[in-house]
């Protein structure tokens, strides 16, 4: 019988336990479709909808929100800057893809994305590719901005992922 070295019963360990982490605030969703541009551009979800808002000329169609189309806009709670988030995602399970990456990027009160040049946390959580297989696998983790108001939860490689953001 194999033993698991000490530091990988540790790492087992640790994402099992921030995964399990009781949270301040919860948010869930699903997003269907992977935008790898949103990187550079932005996601359908963030440019139609920003903020969450509706857009006005997609109101025949889902009410003018595309939340889930590409990404997945959050109104954070006022104590969540500063905090530690945690980003789990998991396949549907209809879903067979093995690869899949999400990323969060964060936004101000006045729907502007907050950069690096704002702060050290910008891209805490959109900087590191994860691989997840069809058992899950680690959150990603990050520190929420100080002046963040909004995240978006944006599918960069994979198809009707479903994701959990937990403030803690």
């Amino acid at each position: 019988m194999k033993r698991l070295p000490l530091v990988a019963l540790l790492v087992v360990l640790t994402a099992m336990s921030l995964a399990d982490a009781d949270p301040r605030f919860r948010a869930e969703g699903l997003v269907s479709y992977p935008n790898p541009a949103s990187r550079i551009y932005g996601g359908v979800t963030e440019i139609l909808n920003p903020c969450g808002e509706p857009n006005a000329d997609l109101r025949e169609h889902n009410g003018g929100n595309v939340n889930g189309h590409d990404g997945w806009w959050i109104k954070l709670p006022a104590d969540a800057p500063g905090r530690e988030a945690h980003l789990i995602f998991n396949h549907d399970t209809s879903n067979d893809v093995a690869d899949l990456d999400m990323d969060a990027w964060f936004y101000n009160e006045t729907c502007t994305l907050i950069t690096a040049d704002d702060d050290e946390n910008a891209y805490s959580m959109a900087d590191t590719p994860t691989t997840i297989t069809a058992t899950g696998g680690p959150p990603e983790t990050g520190r929420i901005p100080a002046k963040a108001a909004w995240v978006v939860v944006n599918l960069i490689v994979g198809s009707d992922t479903v994701f959990r953001f937990d403030v803690l």
